[in-house]
């Protein structure tokens, strides 16, 4: 806060000459409840205003609530608004908690300054109307002389304008009910509807007519979140009675909306109720809003939430919106027209079934196009076209076109289609096999020959007709799998032996001796090149199931980058835990080591002190024995003589 506030805040309350409480810069840039309460009390005292104000709860500051302290604090803020005739910006929640001190320190300059306007004000009766009720600038400021109204007199006017309000709202629901089918109020209504755009200031006029809080800044509407965007349609629907009913109680409190998906309901059933409220198409879409994207639509949303809620009814379109009809934009459901369309999509909905019954027993025409045309059945000229749309009556009315409605907007996109599994048989240039037309005698293969011919005629059959129908040549060029792409090389190989291998029985046959023509047989095999059907079946068989087996450990490698990269990030994240524990047990060690370093000199001091005291013990013992010997020898001494 700046100190200038403070320091002016000082000098209001300089000219009472208050001993207690010290008026500080610390004080006053966060005040707390005890040093307001103090305060208050002590320039009552002094001045004479406030006197009679306050009850025996509201003298022990200590011994109050937090309900006591926001109790004591209105109650002196709106006298400060009576006797100034103007209400103050200050919130006794945000005093209690120590915020907004510009707000405290504004609401104790006024409040100095009226304490000082004793031969102005008259104290007396502004307490009285402070008791009584009555807020700040809804009545005169009660000056000295008799200038003011009193408290009976306040009341009565407070009566009279809410009465003539009731009126008013009265005589406009009355409009509305009588309107017809013009869409709401007419082209009143039509042109303000028209007037909404995305301009912030716009918003922020619209809002700022019907609700006080919250404030609206260009930051919060500039980017608007969605606890504020909550606050508003509270706030909107609790000053006007627009919407009442249409969320359930627990998206009501904006601090339990946490989740997303009740954001987004709670979002698209206010988007949705404005729509059918006015009937018009609201652009703005729930998802972009939570996500903080799309302003200009949310600006434009804000601004026809404040042209319905000053529209007439809203009941019929609260219910709209809890049976799940969307926004038409044909016309909205104010007052009267609700039940007027209600009943003009009922009549449509039995002229459609009319018609269908009448195309159904007619037998001409009755499954022609979707516009329901068709001969006329009886009277006119024959053969005359009649075009009849099932759906006439119905393109303007609101309810139906409702009921024609896709899926929510909340829902989740829906999942892909799964596209059909279709087996791609990839098959190779067919191998030349060596001709079997000209046999040499003593082969006898004749009888093998049949039964295969006989085996493969009747289950392959089939396999044939459509092996035939595939493109051999275009076949290879298709996108093939590396297992595909050896097994054609190794038939190519095949291919290129074997013709070698012909060439050269030709010519040794063409020289040699006795040959015997025979029948040709296998020729299912030289069509498919020597490879017989069933074979061609056991191998796509063997590769589609090798692909079904491999196809699970695709997936499996697919996963063991990202398992390689969690083991990887958990093995960082326990060595960075070592080398913190290793670090920690350094420290410890030192200051382990620092702190015994008084304890082991004071050890070694002791030490040398015992060997001190040792070496003395030794040096008495020596003295003690020298002294003996030298008693013992003067004894002897003695003795002898």
């Amino acid at each position: 806060m700046d100190e200038s506030v403070a320091e002016q805040t000082i000098g209001a309350f300089a000219p009472i000459g208050l001993a207690k409480p010290k008026l500080s810069l610390k004080l006053l840039s966060k005040p707390p409840f005890r040093f307001l309460h103090d305060l208050v009390m002590n320039t009552s005292k002094a001045t004479g205003f406030g006197q009679g104000l306050f009850g025996d709860e509201d003298m022990d500051p200590k011994a109050m609530d937090k309900a006591g302290k926001i109790a004591f604090l209105t109650k002196v803020q709106t006298l400060t608004g009576i006797c100034i005739g103007a209400a103050l910006p200050m919130k006794a929640g945000k005093v209690v908690a120590g915020l907004e001190p510009e707000n405290t320190n504004e609401w104790l300059q006024e409040f100095a300054r009226s304490a000082l306007r004793a031969d102005e004000l008259d104290f007396q009766r502004a307490v009285d109307m402070a008791l009584d009720g009555v807020q700040p600038g809804h009545a005169p400021v009660p000056v000295r002389g008799g200038g003011a109204s009193t408290s009976e007199e306040v009341k009565q006017q407070e009566r009279e304008e809410s009465d003539s309000e009731e009126e008013e709202e009265k005589a406009q629901d009355a409009g509305f009910g009588d309107a017809g089918g013009g869409g709401g109020s007419g082209g009143g209504l039509q042109a303000r509807i028209d007037g909404c755009n995305e301009d912030v200031a716009t918003t922020k006029e619209a809002l700022s007519a019907i609700i006080d809080k919250p404030k609206m800044s260009d930051k919060l509407l500039g980017k608007p979140p969605f606890r504020f965007l909550h606050d508003v349609f509270t706030a909107v629907q609790a000053k006007t009675g627009f919407a009442q009913g249409l969320h359930p109680e627990e998206l009501m409190d904006s601090k339990a909306v946490k989740d997303k998906a009740s954001k987004l309901e709670f979002l698209q059933l206010a988007i949705d109720v404005v729509g059918n409220h006015l009937g018009c198409s609201v652009e703005a879409r729930p998802a972009k809003i939570v996500a903080g994207l799309e302003p200009e639509r949310t600006n434009k949303f804000l601004q026809l939430l404040a042209v319905a809620a000053t529209e007439g009814d809203s009941r019929a379109a609260v219910e709209a919106t809890k049976n799940g009809e969307k926004p038409s934009g044909a016309g909205g459901l104010l007052g009267a027209e609700a039940e007027a369309a209600e009943a003009a999509a009922a009549a449509a909905d039995q002229r459609m079934a009319e018609a269908k019954d009448d195309d159904g027993s007619d037998g001409v025409g009755g499954g022609g196009g979707g516009g329901g045309g068709g001969f006329k059945a009886d009277g006119g000229d024959a053969g005359e076209f009649i075009s009849q749309d099932v759906h006439e009556g119905k393109e303007n009315d609101p309810v139906s076109n409702r009921r024609r409605t896709g899926r929510p907007t909340t829902a989740r996109r829906r999942p892909p289609k799964q596209k059909k599994e279709v087996e791609v048989a990839v098959v190779s240039a067919p191998v030349a096999a060596p001709p079997t037309g000209i046999m040499v005698e003593g082969d006898d293969d004749d009888e093998d020959e049949d039964e295969a011919e006989e085996k493969d005629t009747g289950d392959d059959e089939e396999l044939r007709k459509r092996f035939e129908a595939i493109d051999l040549n275009t076949a290879g060029d298709a996108k093939s799998g590396k297992l595909v792409k050896d097994i054609e090389a190794e038939m190519d190989a095949d291919k290129k032996e074997n013709e070698l291998k012909q060439g050269d029985d030709g010519d040794s046959k063409s020289s040699g001796g006795q040959i015997r023509m025979g029948k040709l047989r296998g020729n299912k095999k030289r069509e498919l090149g020597g490879v017989s059907e069933s074979e061609i079946a056991a191998l796509r068989q063997a590769i589609q199931s090798l692909c079904q087996a491999t196809n699970p450990l695709g997936k499996c490698m697919d996963h063991v980058n990202d398992d390689m990269d969690a083991m990887t990030k958990e093995m960082d994240t326990w060595k960075a835990e070592s080398r913190r524990h290793d670090d920690s047990l350094d420290s410890e060690g030192k200051a382990t080591e620092e702190s015994l370093q008084a304890l082991q000199a004071r050890l070694a001091e002791v030490d040398e002190q015992i060997q001190e005291q040792l070496q003395k013990i030794t040096s008495a013992k020596a003295n003690i024995s020298r002294n003996d010997s030298r008693i013992n020898q003067l004894l002897r001494m003695v003795v002898s003589v």
